[in-house]
């Protein structure tokens, strides 16, 4: 199911003519569809290491039973080596030399959270919108790694910086339709 089926559904489910709180129109804001983001897709998180990646893949299998990971291998463009749960929408990603994209995350932060990433159905249309509101949103540059690939038709992500304090990106993925499914 797209993110616009899925808004589609949230609009039909919560569509009402009752006025809010305020006494205003609910109705109304919610037949207009949300601009762009429709769904946290997943989290990142960072480590200083392969050894710590795989520690923290562990003890995600072990305690909370995810059992989906895919090694994505290594982005050369960012120096990452990055591990992803589908399911779960987890990447556990780490620095394969110096100059990794996660290198001052870590440096400043530690191992653990690096960001969050909105799902888009557009992401040049995601970005456009961010710059309206006053912000910047930067493409990733990175090649995307095999395993993405073999998953998805289109995956592309841009850095939006912090919001509240949290790394924000936006990602626009769609999946592969298997052979024959038009």
């Amino acid at each position: 199911m797209s993110n616009e089926d899925r808004r589609g559904e949230e609009r039909d489910r919560t569509a009402t003519d009752e006025p809010d709180r305020d006494g205003g129109d609910r109705s109304a804001a919610l037949r207009t569809p949300r601009l762009n983001v429709g769904r946290i897709d997943h989290i990142v998180l960072a480590y200083r290491d392969r050894a710590s990646q795989a520690r923290a893949r562990d003890e995600f299998s072990r305690l909370l039973g995810v059992d989906d990971w895919e090694d994505l291998g290594e982005i050369e463009e960012v120096k990452l080596a990055i591990w992803i749960s589908w399911q779960a929408g987890l990447e556990l990603i780490c620095p394969t030399g110096p100059g990794s994209f996660a290198d001052e995350h870590l440096a400043r932060h530690g191992e653990g959270f690096f960001s969050m990433v909105f799902g888009v159905e557009d992401l040049p249309a995601a970005m456009k919108r961010v710059e309206e509101g006053g912000g910047n949103a930067v493409p990733l540059a990175a090649t995307p790694p095999a395993g993405a690939v073999r998953r998805y038709a289109v995956t592309r992500e841009a850095i939006v910086g912090e919001i509240g304090a949290i790394p924000v990106l936006l990602g626009e993925f769609s999946l592969r339709r298997p052979s024959g499914a038009d």
